[in-house]
């Protein structure tokens, strides 16, 4: 995860209110009633998510450039977290939005 870059999804539309922004982006649709509403339904499936302050810094900063060290760097000077909270939280958002379809992260391949 350290070497990842997470890359926003080009799908999801961002709406910024002051400090919190709101999420719109692809539904991910398991099991039963995944499968009857992808049937139901010709529009793409969405899903709103709210992000607090912190959470929508951390957004602003995922472009595919920022590794994930950088990002959790400007966390720790931001919000005064020490190292390790700064990495446990962000290791823990970054996953949360890449399994929800939001994100993806990069890892560049080492020959």
């Amino acid at each position: 995860m350290r070497k990842a870059r997470p890359l926003r999804n080009p799908d999801v539309e961002e709406l910024r209110l002051g400090e919190s922004v709101t999420l719109t982006g692809p539904a991910v649709l398991k099991g039963l009633l995944g499968k009857i509403v992808s049937k139901a339904t010709t529009k793409p499936v969405t899903k709103q998510y709210e992000l607090e302050e912190i959470g929508a810094f951390v957004w602003s900063q995922i472009d595919g450039r920022k590794s994930f060290d950088g990002i959790a760097k400007q966390l720790q000077a931001k919000y005064k977290m020490n190292r390790m909270e700064a990495e446990a939280s962000l290791d823990a958002f970054l996953r949360m939005l890449a399994e929800r379809g939001l994100i993806t992260l990069l890892v560049k391949e080492s020959k």
